[in-house]
């Protein structure tokens, strides 16, 4: 790993989840973008399994995440963590991936 290449662990996970919340669409609305990393990398593999899946399923929860899900740049993705309340909701949460 790089020097820069600054991963949360998962103690920094548990000090967040103690003050009340593992979504981080209020971090990010004041300039916290120390968990974006995460949640857009979590984004993009759900994404690539769902895009390479789609043509064979076309079960309830594709359909409700083909309504989200595209291929978007990561300043586009903190545009809607930050802006979307749907999608910070599915996609800026933390539980999501520590949790599954």
């Amino acid at each position: 790993m790089a020097k820069n290449d600054v991963r949360p662990s998962v103690d920094e996970y548990m000090a967040l989840k103690q003050r009340g919340s593992t979504n981080i669409q209020d971090l990010v609305k004041q300039g916290d973008y120390y968990w974006v990393n995460v949640v857009y990398k979590h984004y993009n593999k759900v994404w690539e399994i769902e895009r390479d899946e789609s043509s064979t399923r076309l079960g309830e929860k594709l359909l409700w995440d083909l309504h989200y899900l595209k291929s978007m740049s990561k300043d586009e993705f903190v545009e809607q963590i930050k802006s979307n309340q749907d999608f910070a909701n599915k996609w800026g949460d933390l539980s999501l991936i520590y949790e599954e």
